[in-house]
């Protein structure tokens, strides 16, 4: 995800554009844009064919037992599979509906300040949307750690389809639980601070895209681990 994170949009704004945006390119479209791709990658790598209980074992192929462990990792597997997909579609309808609404506004302005006006509204609603502004730093780094956690999660699986005793399943002997438990309750906790977050935001602002995200994460959380 750190490669994904480094990455930067360079599209530069046309002088005329530059009299309405008073900047010459659009950090926020850069930032969402990073924010998509992480979540792409996310739900490339948990779609993968590596989820199939097949150990390999040189050219044979091992069926992964299916204990305890590995349900709750199948488990885990499908609960950040579910979070990626909610961001995702939150991501494209909020950016679709707020660059509709932006473009009515700016249609309808009646000069440079009216539509100046109408572009620093446009990425203010569309930095809280998408929880990219500076005061919502806290609620953008739990989604980054549950991303994350998606890349380091397919990374222990697939080195337990290449070993006898799956690591991405066994114990961690320091506190007697298993790699997918842990992730679980570190994802659990990361989804109910976003969750609370998003239900204050909205409720100040009366922002009805985070309402709808954050009833939507709850939805995840309601399903028993």
């Amino acid at each position: 995800m750190q490669r994904v994170q480094s990455l930067q949009l360079g599209y530069v704004f046309t002088w005329s554009a530059q009299n309405i945006t008073h900047c010459t390119t659009s950090t926020i479209h850069s930032q969402a844009l990073i924010l998509l791709l992480q979540v792409y990658r996310a739900r490339s790598l948990l779609s993968s064919e590596l989820f199939t209980l097949r150990r390999i074992s040189g050219e044979a192929k091992v069926a992964v037992p299916l204990n305890g462990n590995t349900l709750i990792a199948l488990k885990l597997r499908q609960r950040l599979l579910w979070f990626a997909n909610v961001v995702h579609d939150h991501i494209a309808s909020t950016t679709s509906t707020l660059h509709a609404t932006m473009l009515t506004q700016m249609e309808a302005a009646e000069g440079i300040d009216s539509m100046s006006a109408h572009w620093k509204q446009y990425k203010r609603r569309l930095s809280v949307s998408l929880l990219l502004s500076e005061k919502l730093g806290p609620m953008r780094e739990a989604v980054d750690k549950i991303l994350s956690t998606c890349e380091s999660f397919v990374q222990h699986w697939r080195r337990s389809l290449e070993q006898e005793e799956p690591s991405a399943i066994k114990n961690d002997a320091n506190v007697g639980e298993t790699y997918p438990a842990i992730m679980m309750r570190e994802v659990n906790t990361s989804l109910s601070f976003i969750v609370a977050g998003l239900r204050g935001i909205g409720r100040a602002g009366g922002d009805v895209a985070l309402e709808a995200l954050a009833e939507s994460l709850d939805w995840i959380t309601a399903f028993p681990t």
